[in-house]
């Protein structure tokens, strides 16, 4: 699921590349097969680039990416997506609300720390005591969305098992990996490539269904 959103937007600079190209033939096909392609990519667009924000290769950095070329820079669509990205991991938030976050647990282990008096009645070391406070508040004010994308992407070549990337950090995002689970778990299969351009009707999937609701 994590690798169909860059594989539609292939196909997407593809078609534009026939269209605009020379041979009559392939631009007349294109144009046909593009009045049904804008249709699907409008529907399920949201619901892929999610699943490759969750993929820590591409994150939101691909994503802008994209939708400067389609749609220009600052563009609505984006900052719709971006509304649908973030409602939907605060319906997640919501439902694990009564689950301890880590920013909780290490605030509790912090209190229980015994404190090093060494250098506490040195003026010298003050300061960097309140601005390593100030920093430690700042970060626990970051939900875990914005904490997993202020992380530096991994090198788009990288062999990842994008499951067991989530499974190993569900402790640092446990809201954000439920998020991951459900969403990496939608079979890509279900959208068959020849119902995508054929004239039989729309192709409806539950979980996208679901998941643009938010």
């Amino acid at each position: 699921m994590n690798l169909y959103f860059p594989a539609v937007y292939l196909c997407y600079i593809e078609l534009k590349k026939q269209i605009e190209g020379d041979n009559e033939h392939l631009k007349v096909m294109a144009s046909k097969m593009w009045l049904k392609f804008e249709k699907y990519w409008s529907e399920f667009c949201a619901t892929l680039a999610i699943a490759c924000v969750l993929d820590p290769r591409y994150k939101m950095t691909f994503i802008n990416f994209v939708y400067t070329k389609i749609y220009g820079e600052c563009s609505l669509e984006f900052h719709r997506f971006n509304t649908k990205l973030q409602s939907l991991f605060d319906a997640y938030k919501s439902s694990h609300s009564l689950q301890p976050s880590s920013s909780n647990a290490l605030s509790n282990d912090l209190n229980n720390v015994r404190n090093d008096d060494t250098f506490d009645t040195m003026e010298a070391f003050k300061e960097f005591d309140e601005m390593s406070s100030n920093e430690f508040r700042c970060n626990s004010l970051k939900c875990q969305l914005e904490l997993y994308l202020d992380e530096p992407k991994m090198p788009r070549h990288v062999k990842l098992d994008i499951l067991d990337f989530w499974k190993s950090n569900q402790f640092r995002y446990p809201n954000l990996a439920s998020m991951a689970r459900d969403i990496l778990s939608i079979p890509v299969h279900h959208l068959l490539l020849e119902a995508s351009f054929s004239v039989l009707g729309d192709v409806y999937l539950t979980n996208i269904d679901l998941l643009l609701s938010f």
